[in-house]
């Protein structure tokens, strides 16, 4: 039996049925045997190459649309940002959904877009880390850290140091650190740093007279020299040593004490100075704060009123009225002014 003779009708007469049907628009009407040969049926859904709504073919999750823009019809994640989820909003050139394309696209805490990986990251570069305490950024793992020099501090604003901090000893950017003041100069006037804080002071360097009370050492007068011969000194107050703030005071030098400051004091700076003696007053039994009222002869009615009642007493100092006013304890007559004697009946104190 010849077959080929009985297949070659059947071929024929389906592609003349798929033909005709195809020239009225009809479409096949049996896509398993009527386009065979001409292959031009689709059993996806959405239509097939010959399709025009569709050229695609049918797309389903995960890419569910069809984009035609690119040489060759695909089957992508999204045509538009609205396609995207929550997690990658982006819609890029290539359709894949994607958490950034510019900086634009990122928030804080994660700031900067990473273009290789197009995702959202805390920076790129230092510029991006805004934070003193983590000022670095580590391009490995695209992270803030700590800075480890001044470069790592210079997109903070006012902060331009890099320096350990004394509470955390974790190191952070600060405002300024001894030997490395120049952010504390501001409108022309060079101000002192606080070693404590690590932060400008409001005084200027230089101008703090002996007894008065300081943050660090080149406030004070002669404290902000090449050679210093003062510095700002821990102070106590009272019998048991309790602590009462620094103070600029002269070095003892080789010209020795002046009075009325002729009790030495050993200590060390709060600027770090190293242990020496310096020309100071008797902390057991008064204050800078009282001696310095003493000095500028201030009336009083009662011991509170002199050396915020630590270390003043409100005596008869002057011969002529007022009598009273604010004085201290002594036990040497150097521990007055010179204008004063230390005598009394019962406490001795300075007076005229």
């Amino acid at each position: 039996m010849n077959h080929k003779k009985n297949i070659e009708p059947r071929i024929w007469a389906a592609a003349s049925v798929c033909v005709t049907s195809l020239w009225l628009g009809l479409g096949c009407s049996d896509k398993q045997h009527d386009c065979t040969w001409l292959a031009n049926c689709s059993t996806t859904a959405g239509g097939g190459a010959g399709d025009s709504s569709d050229p695609c073919g049918g797309c389903v999750s995960p890419r569910p649309f069809c984009k035609t823009t690119s040489t060759s019809p695909a089957c992508v994640q999204c045509n538009t940002n609205a396609d995207c989820p929550s997690g990658t909003p982006i819609c890029d050139s290539n359709g894949t959904c994607r958490q950034c394309l510019t900086n634009s696209d990122c928030t804080s805490p994660h700031p900067a877009c990473k273009p290789s990986t197009k995702t959202c990251v805390p920076c790129l570069q230092n510029g991006d880390c805004k934070s003193a305490a983590a000022s670095r950024c580590d391009t490995a793992t695209n992270g803030c850290f700590a800075c480890q020099n001044d470069a790592d501090c210079s997109q903070i604003a006012g902060k331009k140091a890099c320096a350990a901090d004394p509470q955390t000893k974790q190191n952070q950017c600060v405002e300024c650190t001894l030997g490395r003041e120049s952010g504390c100069l501001k409108a022309g006037v060079d101000y002192a740093c606080d070693p404590i804080a690590q932060q400008c002071t409001s005084t200027a360097k230089g101008s703090l007279t002996v007894c008065q009370p300081c943050l660090a050492d080149t406030e004070c007068v002669g404290g902000n020299m090449a050679a210093p011969t003062a510095a700002c000194v821990p102070m106590t107050f009272g019998s048991n040593g309790a602590p009462h703030g620094a103070y600029c005071l002269q070095k003892v030098g080789t010209a020795g004490c002046f009075i009325p400051y002729a009790v030495s004091i050993s200590a060390v700076s709060v600027s770090g100075a190293a242990l020496e003696p310096y020309c100071g007053i008797n902390q057991a039994t008064t204050t800078c704060e009282a001696l310095r009222d003493m000095t500028s002869s201030t009336v009083c009615q009662t011991d509170t009123d002199c050396g915020a009642g630590q270390g003043g007493l409100c005596e008869k100092v002057s011969i002529v009225a007022p009598f009273l006013r604010c004085s201290i304890p002594c036990a040497l007559p150097t521990q007055c002014p010179n204008t004063l004697t230390c005598t009394s009946p019962s406490i001795p104190y300075c007076h005229q």
